[in-house]
């Protein structure tokens, strides 16, 4: 039912930094960032440079899951054989697409599809 999705799809709306900083990576969608270029951005945002360092992967994990959960892709990218990383948010369905991967929902719907046709 309606609210049932509803209640399935509920984020509260909060304003904190972390949703600032996925604000700011979603109006740069595929923008590259190093751990220090992102970790200046946090200190905009009001975090000190120590809790951002130490912190970081903390922060990493939760801007991957409100990406998750907003049609996105935070990635991580090796730079020059290991000598850092990048990180770039990308629209999941173009990720899926670059990489040749059929999503969940098309199997599904094809494989619902191609049972209806082998019914008639």
């Amino acid at each position: 039912s309606q609210d049932l999705n509803t209640f399935l799809n509920y984020r509260p709306q909060r304003n904190d930094k972390y949703d600032i900083l996925y604000s700011t990576l979603k109006s740069n969608i595929d923008k590259e960032y190093t751990k220090t270029s992102l970790v200046k951005e946090l200190m905009r945002l009001g975090w000190s440079r120590r809790s951002a360092n130490k912190d970081f992967e903390e922060i990493v994990s939760y801007i991957k899951e409100l990406a998750l959960d907003d049609e996105y892709i935070f990635m991580e990218q090796q730079i020059n054989n290991n000598s850092g990383m990048k990180y770039f948010l990308r629209n999941k369905n173009e990720q899926l697409e670059n990489n040749n991967i059929i999503s969940l929902e098309k199997i599904l719907v094809a494989n619902a599809e191609n049972m209806g046709n082998a019914l008639l």
